[in-house]
């Protein structure tokens, strides 16, 4: 059987994922246990080998060179997080992030929905942020 090519683009978010449940918790940026029991056995052995954290350091270095990490990171990701608004910057900065628009629930309605012509309710969890990657 021929392998599918669009799911095989699926394997390097996985990876950066399934990598990324080795930081603490305070470091990461989406929390999914699950990530590296979707790979095949070759990706899961390569997952394992970044519990020590000079292979995890390397890792997320040659990924932060890569062109399909800038594609998927950079321009196309929605991230989701946790963090109170005022702390949003500083936590970005800490990855070498910085923060170039950050909307909350009103303000995104304002400025995307209403101009629609239409009156959406928006909820208190709906911040959205705008980065790049310094």
């Amino acid at each position: 059987m021929a392998r599918n090519a669009a799911a095989q683009t699926a394997f390097g978010p996985m990876v950066l994922a399934a990598i990324e449940q080795h930081e603490s918790p305070a470091r990461r940026l989406v929390d999914d246990d699950l990530a590296g029991s979707f790979l095949p056995r070759g990706l899961r052995a390569l997952i394992a080998a970044t519990r020590w954290s000079p292979v995890r350091s390397a890792m997320m270095a040659a990924s932060d060179r890569s062109a399909p990490y800038r594609r998927f990171r950079e321009r196309t990701q929605v991230w989701k997080y946790g963090l109170r608004p005022d702390e949003v910057e500083q936590f970005l900065e800490g990855y070498g992030w910085r923060l170039l628009d950050q909307l909350g629930p009103d303000e995104t309605r304002d400025r995307y929905v209403q101009p629609t012509g239409r009156n959406l309710p928006t909820s208190g969890l709906e911040w959205s942020a705008l980065a790049r990657k310094i």
